[in-house]
């Protein structure tokens, strides 16, 4: 690994010295703004502005602990002593190359994961995917902005989070995710905010909490519209103050986090309904995000496609199959009202079940094969379903209906009844008749 190195002085003496510390190493000069070692005097280290994550060595005349400790805290990674030309031991030289080596396979490493989760995990090549791209790249440039992200369900909410994260050069942190729909109210704000030993009866030993876990990278809360209103305060605290503190705690501790939320819900709605607060709203509301439906980026579905058989199909070890014209033609027609999830999971079942090597129209569900879309709605929700094949049979029909509304509402049945426009008790034998299963929808 050549190391790129920049020499912030000017004399013969300390030239010769730097030679000799780098006797042997594949070193070649660089500029400041990309170089991987940087050496300078003591008097140029507060005007030195290096790129993130080089190594700064500051060269000094006997030099005392006080200076040593200053010279670290403005960023001197290692302070050598010059007194002696030429006598820097090998000990330090190998200590300073090896951290040298250690950022730059990190920095490797890192932009490694900002291509495969960047991005470029974004697939697309058409305008409303581009636009999203272009967004989540300016944002990633404001470090610690806070984002809120919206569109319908199977969007790829988490997909942007994880990009907005990995695109932002300051994320040096982790990026640690919590669905808020998924958590009991109970546990949600010990989750977040960790605790103390002793805290509660079963707090045998004291947990950092997600927001502590997210210092200097990313928060992402999914379906934030489910934080109850005291949580709501404590997350607002959080972002306004940059501390945090745990469950029976008394000290706080500095958090320095990018907070990314989603949701498929109207929030201006729920703050006139006084279920989101509306300070909070405004807080996360500083940049929004709207993601696309998959109905709207017609000229990804093809390329979508292919990619999800070929990736199920390396996964389950067959062979990619083809898909026909025909199959294609009603893939693209389709309304997907789940969106890209809805996508992903009907080409898993396709290559699954693919016989022969080839997926044509008939090996679609008669879901898929449909002509025409039907919109159904209630006053929340708007969900787009395909209407049965002309040949089905009212049962069939029935099937369909009901099969569609449940996984166009992620099997939420109070929803599911809205649109219907049938009690709960009506639904519940409707499944158990049809044997539907959610992951069958």
């Amino acid at each position: 690994m050549e190391i790129r190195v920049h020499r912030a002085f000017s004399g013969r003496e300390l030239d010769a010295f730097v030679d000799s510390f780098l006797a042997g190493s594949p070193a070649v000069s660089s500029a400041l703004e990309s170089a991987d070692l940087v050496f300078c005097e003591p008097d140029a280290l507060s005007a030195l502005t290096p790129m993130d994550g080089a190594v700064v060595v500051v060269l000094a005349k006997a030099p005392t602990i006080g200076q040593v400790l200053a010279w670290g805290r403005a960023g001197a990674w290692e302070v050598v002593d010059r007194a002696v030309p030429m006598a820097c031991p090998s000990a330090v030289v190998g200590s300073v190359l090896d951290e040298v080596v250690e950022r730059c396979r990190k920095r490797l490493a890192r932009s490694e994961l900002v291509e495969s989760r960047g991005v470029g995990a974004l697939l697309g090549e058409g305008e409303a995917i581009d636009v999203v791209r272009v967004r989540i790249r300016r944002v990633a440039g404001a470090p610690g902005v806070t984002v809120l992200l919206g569109g319908e369900t199977g969007t790829g909410k988490d997909l942007v989070a994880e990009a907005i994260h990995y695109e932002d050069p300051g994320a040096v942190g982790a990026f640690v995710a919590m669905n808020c729909a998924a958590m009991p109210a109970a546990l949600m704000e010990r989750e977040l905010f960790g605790h103390e030993r002793g805290a509660f009866s079963d707090a045998g030993q004291a947990q950092e909490g997600l927001v502590q876990a997210a210092h200097r990278g990313t928060l992402f809360l999914d379906e934030v519209a489910e934080l109850g209103l005291e949580l709501q305060a404590k997350l607002l605290r959080v972002i306004e103050t940059k501390r945090c503190r745990p469950i029976g705690g008394t000290r706080e501790s500095q958090v320095e986090v990018r907070v990314v939320a989603a949701t498929n819900c109207d929030l201006k709605r729920l703050v006139k309904e006084g279920r989101f607060r509306d300070d909070l709203y405004h807080r996360l509301n500083v940049i929004q995000l709207h993601l696309p439906p998959l109905r709207e980026r017609g000229e990804d579905i093809e390329l979508l496609v292919r990619h999800f058989s070929k990736l199920f199909a390396e996964r389950h070890g067959a062979p990619a199959p083809r898909i026909t014209n025909g199959a294609m033609s009603c893939l693209r027609r389709h309304r997907w009202p789940g969106n890209v999830r809805e996508l992903r999971n009907a080409i898993e079942r396709l290559v699954l079940l693919c016989v022969g090597g080839k997926i044509d129209e008939e090996d679609l569900p008669a879901g898929l094969r449909a002509r025409e879309v039907l919109r159904v709605h209630d006053r929340q929700t708007e969900v787009y379903i395909a209407t049965p094949l002309e040949d089905a049979s009212l049962e069939e029909m029935e099937r369909q209906l009901v099969s569609q509304v449940l996984g166009a509402t992620r099997w939420n049945k109070t929803q599911a009844c809205r649109i219907l426009g049938i009690s709960r008790p009506r639904i519940l034998r409707l499944i158990a008749r049809h044997d539907l299963r959610p992951e069958l929808s």
